[in-house]
């Protein structure tokens, strides 16, 4: 398998984690979303794809 196809599958697996966790576990009961924790969240996904860039 080519580098490239290898770093793609890894990938699109981090993209379906990513989104299995935001959808399941921190979206599980119904609420209004605090000022903070949407800050927190946007913090959290922008420093993942900010040390994704790097990898």
């Amino acid at each position: 398998m080519s580098n490239e196809l290898l770093f793609s599958i890894g990938f699109l697996l981090f993209i379906v984690l990513i989104l299995a966790l935001d959808l399941g576990l921190f979206s599980r009961k119904e609420h209004v979303v605090s000022l903070k924790q949407a800050g927190i969240m946007s913090l959290i996904m922008i420093v993942l794809a900010i040390g994704f860039y790097f990898i």
